[in-house]
């Protein structure tokens, strides 16, 4: 350590705390390839205070420059620079419109959304995206067709049944010429949207809650203009505002399992959303609760599906637990997620009462859907685990 660096109160031991605290800002971000440059990072950013400091620059919060720091020499590889995601996002948007007829004209700006926030996701997880277009035009495109069809599976819906029906979408001006079968369509995946972006608002934190819903709000804003109401650098923004779109794909693709019948569905959506303003502080006691209600039905039931929710939902948790330092929006939202799978379990009267005959299938679907949504294994309902559960 130089002399200046210690003239300038950073010691060796104040300078291995910063360390570690930069250290954990990218780690707790997850992802294979923040795990492999968090230690590089975090030199880089050691380095970059100490010159600064040597340079006479006052740092006030140099913990807060040491994290912004080492996540913005992670970041850079990934040049999400405002220009050229502009030039992405409408790649993305050109895959989606591809699939052709009004829906998928509606549908559009969340398929490049999400299609972006995809792609962010691979390379975190340290996957080469060699052609950054293609990859979000096909994956905006794919979207859109797997959103459709999930939509079209919930149909016949009556169209009396609707509140306010097509009244609510000649308001918006682009569908008021549809056919009262299309009407249904659109008025059933608008519920859905509102449905995934009302459960993604209960994975984040207020802040993060209140991004969203400015993205998605009728004003409109530049990314400039964003990223000036919530004091970001406009770079920093668009980064960032990915990685809360990162957090509606938990959402939306556990919500859209095409395993889960719409009562159940219905039911994990409220579990979801009360997950808001609840402190995460009693979220390993609820999932304790639910595992050892399961437990509690392991003989009585005639099939497998305690055993097997309850192996599942044990291994997820083991794997999302927290961990030391201040934990990632990413892995806030994990575990969320869980705690909402595990007020599913809770519930005695669901989608499936617990005490009838078969009364775990739709815990055991709800569980797995949520692994599948944080990418991990989901065996089939004939199969058990024990040997991972570690019991």
């Amino acid at each position: 350590m130089t002399n200046e660096a210690v003239r300038s109160d950073l010691t060796d031991e104040a300078l291995e705390a910063l360390h570690q605290t930069a250290l954990n800002a990218v780690r707790n971000r997850a992802g294979q390839l923040n795990e492999l440059l968090a230690a590089d990072a975090a030199s880089s950013a050691i380095e970059r205070l100490v010159k600064e400091v040597e340079d006479g620059h006052v740092i006030r919060d140099r913990e807060a420059y040491v994290k912004k720091a080492a996540q913005d020499w992670v970041d850079a590889p990934l040049n999400l620079t405002t220009e050229n995601l502009k030039d992405l996002h409408q790649a993305a948007l050109g895959g989606a419109r591809a699939v052709g007829g009004r829906l998928a004209l509606l549908v559009a700006e969340d398929a490049a959304n999400t299609a972006i926030s995809k792609m962010v996701d691979r390379i975190y997880d340290g996957v080469e995206i060699k052609n950054p277009a293609a990859y979000v035009r096909a994956a905006a495109r794919n979207w859109t067709l797997t959103y459709i069809k999930a939509v079209n599976k919930l149909l016949p819906v009556d169209l009396g049944d609707i509140p306010h029906g097509a009244g609510v979408l000649r308001r918006e001006g682009d569908l008021a010429d549809m056919d009262p079968g299309d009407v249904v369509v659109v008025t059933e995946m608008r519920k859905l949207r509102e449905m995934v972006f009302r459960c993604t608002v209960s994975l984040l934190d207020k802040r993060d809650a209140d991004i969203l819903r400015a993205l998605r709000s009728d004003e409109q804003l530049s990314v400039a203009q964003l990223a000036a109401r919530f004091d970001f650098d406009p770079d920093a923004f668009t980064r960032h505002r990915y990685l809360i779109e990162r957090v509606s794909h938990y959402a939306y693709d556990s919500l859209m399992h095409p395993k889960l019948m719409p009562e159940t569905r219905k039911h994990f959506a409220y579990c979801l959303e009360q997950r808001v303003g609840e402190p995460d502080s009693g979220i390993e006691t609820r999932i304790g609760q639910a595992l050892e209600w399961l437990r509690s039905h392991f003989s009585d039931k005639p099939t497998a599906y305690p055993e097997t929710t309850h192996s599942m939902l044990l291994t997820a948790w083991r794997n999302n637990r927290p961990g030391p330092g201040r934990p990632s929006i990413n892995a806030k939202a994990r575990r969320r997620l869980l705690a909402a799978a595990a007020e599913y379990v809770l519930l005695e009267e669901d989608a499936r009462p617990d005490e009838e005959q078969d009364g775990f299938r739709d815990d055991y679907e709800v569980v797995r859907s949520v692994r599948r949504a944080l990418g991990m294994d989901a065996p089939s309902s004939g199969h058990t685990f024990y040997s991972l559960s570690g019991e």
